[in-house]
């Protein structure tokens, strides 16, 4: 697919307008391309600059984005990766939990709170209980901007809380804070 996906951006030129590909019968944004054959690999030259991602002990740092609306979750993903970090989503909560229970390691997760199946309120008390997440980084990462909602979410055990809209400078400060950068 790589070779498919690099053929369809070197024609972007064509079809700029709509800022879209059709690889292999999907509808992909040209960004969804070159985030996904980038991130495959721990450092590339790119035009004469080398893009480095960051690592503790050698592994690469990974970063779990859960959120119902995808618009959203390839808006986040799109800034922690900016950063040179590994991504991968969930669509809610039970999704995120099956993405960890299945060996899934990561880093840092951001969770939405108003999702179907399982919310992010509820998602965090889970990874909170079970003793094989506690080094998960949990960031709240949703519209809800009452008091309430916060105390409850670090009550949980989130470790820090952010109302969207978000930029990439304030996921940053926030990952920062929590000890990720």
């Amino acid at each position: 697919m790589r070779e498919a996906a690099f053929a369809s951006v070197s024609n972007f030129g064509e079809n700029a307008a709509n800022n879209t590909q059709i690889v292999l019968g999907t509808e992909y944004s040209v960004s969804e391309i070159l985030h996904s054959f980038f991130l495959e690999l721990p450092m590339r030259q790119v035009q004469g600059m080398e893009i480095h991602r960051p690592s503790r002990e050698g592994v690469f740092m990974r970063a779990l984005v859960i959120d119902d609306s995808r618009s959203m979750r390839m808006y986040v993903a799109s800034l922690i990766e900016e950063q040179g970090w590994q991504t991968d989503t969930a669509c809610d909560g039970e999704d995120a939990l099956r993405l960890l229970e299945q060996g899934g390691s990561f880093d840092v997760a951001t969770v939405d709170w108003d999702m179907p199946v399982m919310d992010g309120h509820a998602f965090v008390t889970a990874v909170r209980k079970d003793p094989r997440f506690q080094q998960l980084k949990l960031l709240m990462l949703t519209a809800r901007d009452g008091t309430e909602e916060v105390i409850k979410a670090l009550e949980a055990g989130a470790d820090d809380y952010l109302m969207k809209p978000v930029t990439s400078e304030m996921l940053q400060e926030k990952m920062r804070l929590i000890g990720l950068f």
